[in-house]
């Protein structure tokens, strides 16, 4: 994991975006956690991404995106939770639609832990940061 490359990738989305990147960096002497953190805004909706990285002198590097969202609109939504693990689609009544499917799918390539949209609110947990 090229660290350098991770802190040019979010330097580089809020400098587009013509936003501000808020970067903390906490020495907890094992592990430096880096925090990112970008809110954009328009008038369809309120996004927050935020990524942390922790770096151990030991390579044991965890790391985790999320990113919140909400929409503007007068029309509501419909609830939707898709997580990695199936287990809870097993006790599930109701068989994944098409486009759940392939929602589930893009959610696997990019590492993702759980998608859910609720109240016209989608967040998306990723278990890795983002990096272009």
């Amino acid at each position: 994991m090229d660290w350098n490359k991770i802190n040019k990738s979010w330097n580089e989305f809020a400098q587009f975006h013509d936003t501000h990147l808020d970067y903390n960096e906490r020495n907890l002497f094992h592990v430096i956690q880096c925090s990112y953190k970008v809110d954009l805004k328009s008038n369809q909706y309120y996004a927050r991404f935020s990524g942390v990285l922790w770096k151990t002198q030991d390579g044991q590097n965890r790391n985790r995106t999320k990113i919140l969202t909400e929409f503007k609109t007068e029309k509501k939504l419909n609830n939707l939770k898709i997580t990695k693990t199936r287990i809870s689609n097993l006790f599930s009544k109701k068989q994944r639609t098409d486009l759940e499917k392939s929602i589930a799918k893009d959610l696997e390539i990019l590492n993702g832990k759980k998608l859910t949209l609720k109240n016209n609110v989608l967040e998306i947990e990723l278990n890795s940061i983002i990096s272009i």
